[in-house]
């Protein structure tokens, strides 16, 4: 209970009452829904954000920074896993059809889950390897120089979008640090970052199965969320729609997706197998889903919480938390990551940690990683 001394300290508790506020947000769509049981699948799986950061509120500090450490181990672990098996799948199709699925329907097949999620638990797991490079140098264990590799492949043999970009801007940020750690921070290191990244973009414009996954449509085969935020942006630009509070339900934003894919597959062709398909495409942006479902004030809140868990992060020296915000973040461009069970509570227990974490409060011994 030592967390809620001083309950009515804004400052102090800020990150839990951000989770609160979104929570509240969807649990506020019950009451206008059209179709209650849909909406309430959505509420159930957002009691993460309800119960995670209270949970860890009843926890003594010694507590958190234990499950802080089995928290990125794990989730090492579950990287290194996936990154091994997806290597096994390849070779094994390879072999018997002589061609490595990387893209298009069977890629799932190597990757085992969702190609966006892998690439999200791949790019976080190669991150924690970074932050403990970052703090212990180079004398780290050899199975986080096989979990970085893997890691590198991984992302990069899937294409898996955001999460390359992730990873550079990762990248970029951990030189920042270092440059910055040992004082030759300056115009000329600055000048030369932005040159890396301008470069890196250059060289992956020029991978054309990343460059077409990512930015073109080709010969009336669109990129499918290019095409769903066609859709998404008429919601927005609709009369009725209340910019401050949206459609005030996640259940009708989706409603009035489906509409419109099955108003455009009978125009469009390239339309008619997300329509045909069956499946609910959601807005694939986590931002453009808060804006949509719960307006100017579901998203402000959102971003909030993004910074808050940055600057916390910040503030306690904790590089692998501030990895995690960076990689989650870029990750909603594309995914709606607050959307799935899993992604829920990876990222409700991470922000947890971090809002509850103190470095400075627990004996050197007891000190994760």
């Amino acid at each position: 209970m030592q967390h809620y001394k001083n309950i009515h300290n804004f400052k102090h508790h800020a990150g839990l009452y951000l989770f609160l506020s979104i929570f509240l947000l969807y649990l506020t769509g019950l009451f206008y829904a059209k179709d209650f049981h849909t909406e309430y699948k959505i509420v159930e799986k957002s009691f993460a954000l309800l119960f995670m950061p209270l949970a860890f509120g009843l926890m003594p500090q010694a507590k958190v920074h234990l499950v802080r450490k089995g928290f990125w181990q794990g989730l090492f672990s579950l990287a290194l896993i996936l990154g091994i098996y997806s290597f096994y799948s390849a070779y094994r199709i390879y072999s018997e059809l002589g061609y490595l699925p990387t893209v298009g329907a069977r890629v799932n097949e190597i990757t085992y889950i969702h190609r966006p999620y892998f690439g999200l638990i791949q790019t976080l797991s190669f991150s924690y390897v970074l932050s403990l490079l970052f703090r212990k140098g180079l004398k780290i264990h050899p199975v986080y120089y096989l979990g970085l590799a893997i890691a590198i492949i991984s992302v990069f043999l899937v294409v898996a979008r955001l999460s390359v970009v992730a990873l550079i801007i990762v990248c970029l940020y951990f030189v920042y640090e270092y440059l910055r750690k040992r004082g030759i921070l300056n115009l000329k290191t600055i000048a030369g970052l932005i040159l890396f990244m301008v470069l890196s973009i250059s060289v992956l414009s020029q991978y054309n199965r990343f460059s077409e996954r990512f930015i073109y449509l080709l010969q009336g085969k669109g990129e499918p969320r290019i095409l769903i935020w066609e859709c998404a942006y008429r919601q927005f630009t609709d009369r009725d729609f209340n910019i401050f509070l949206g459609n005030r339900s996640a259940s009708t934003t989706q409603d009035k997706l489906n509409n419109c894919y099955k108003e455009e597959s009978i125009n469009k062709t390239y339309w008619a197998w997300i329509y045909e398909s069956k499946e609910n495409f959601n807005t694939h942006n986590e931002y453009l889903n808060m804006l949509l479902s719960y307006g100017i004030l579901g998203l402000i809140l959102l971003l909030a919480l993004f910074l808050y868990l940055f600057f916390k992060s910040r503030k306690e020296a904790d590089l692998a938390a501030q990895f995690f915000v960076i990689v989650f973040a870029f990750n909603c461009f594309t995914e709606n990551l607050l959307a799935r069970q899993d992604s829920i509570f990876i990222f409700c227990i991470c922000a947890a940690i971090i809002i509850y974490y103190k470095k400075d409060e627990i004996t050197v011994s007891a000190h994760p990683e």
